[in-house]
């Protein structure tokens, strides 16, 4: 039978450090957990930790401890000590969090502006519009799967949308890093910018299975699939601003599929369009 090498762990425990019993949390700042995650922040937006936090008594990998210990000190971050109450106060009791969690000040949107200007620079695009996705988990696995497809921009409403959290930032398995989001606050004002750009809207409206399936339609170099909310779909007023209205094909009575995995095949079927 083959052996495997026991992994070299460490109690925090060791560490010269105080436990933090109460920290004051700022209204828009949230925390990320994991091995993975902590380290994906602490590579590409180390400006935005305002600490890093390590469970007492919870064995840590020694390797991953020494990169965290050591990206940190380089970038004059603090660790500090926390217990099981501070967690589950702060954060949660059913999270994985492996012992580690960072305090993330604040989260930055891009501006409509700021993607304008990208925008001009390409040939070919292919952005989303989320109108009202309020589940984080498929917030998380869009995001996941967006920056997979090479899309560039993810517009958001600031209201009845799931926010920026730990756990869309777990879900996306660090990816939020690597896309743009853009918050807006009335989506269809946004969608009559977006056409101005030069984009055809693309509306995936599972509930009208008489629309043009997704797999018959030819999706323009400048596309924007709009999806809607888990619940209702996409709201009647922001259908009627999109320029199409397409649907997955259903088989054995199936009704639709869940918003991420409908964003999912579409945006992969627009990349195979596009090669």
């Amino acid at each position: 039978m083959k052996k495997f090498k026991k992994k070299n762990t460490r109690t925090f425990k060791n560490q010269k450090t105080c436990l933090v019993k109460k920290e004051k949390i700022p209204k828009k700042s949230f925390f990320i957990y994991g091995m993975k995650p902590v380290l994906e922040f602490l590579k590409h937006k180390p400006e935005k930790i305002k600490s890093i936090f390590l469970l007492k008594d919870k064995k840590i990998d020694e390797d991953f401890l020494i990169k965290i210990k050591k990206a940190s000190k380089n970038k004059k971050i603090d660790i500090k000590s926390i217990d099981n109450k501070f967690v589950k106060n702060n954060i949660g009791e059913d999270i994985n969090h492996q012992g580690i969690v960072a305090q993330i000040i604040n989260f930055d949107y891009q501006s409509f502006n700021q993607w304008k200007e990208e925008s001009e620079k390409r040939k070919k695009e292919l952005i989303l519009i989320l109108d009202k996705v309020e589940d984080v988990h498929n917030f998380g696995a869009i995001i996941r799967t967006a920056a997979a497809a090479d899309v560039s921009a993810i517009f958001v409403s600031s209201h009845k949308q799931a926010p920026i959290n730990g756990t869309v930032f777990k879900t996306s398995a660090g990816n939020l890093l690597k896309i743009n989001i853009v918050q807006v606050v009335n989506i269809n004002d946004l969608i009559n910018k977006v056409k101005k750009e030069g984009f055809w809207l693309y509306g995936l409206d599972m509930s009208d299975q008489e629309s043009e399936s997704i797999f018959e339609q030819k999706f323009d170099k400048k596309t924007a699939f709009v999806l809607g909310s888990e619940e209702n779909g996409i709201s009647k007023k922001t259908l009627e601003h999109c320029d199409f209205v397409t649907s997955i094909p259903m088989d054995k009575g199936v009704e639709s599929l869940n918003v991420s995995v409908t964003g999912a095949v579409a945006m992969y079927e627009w990349k195979r369009q596009n090669k």
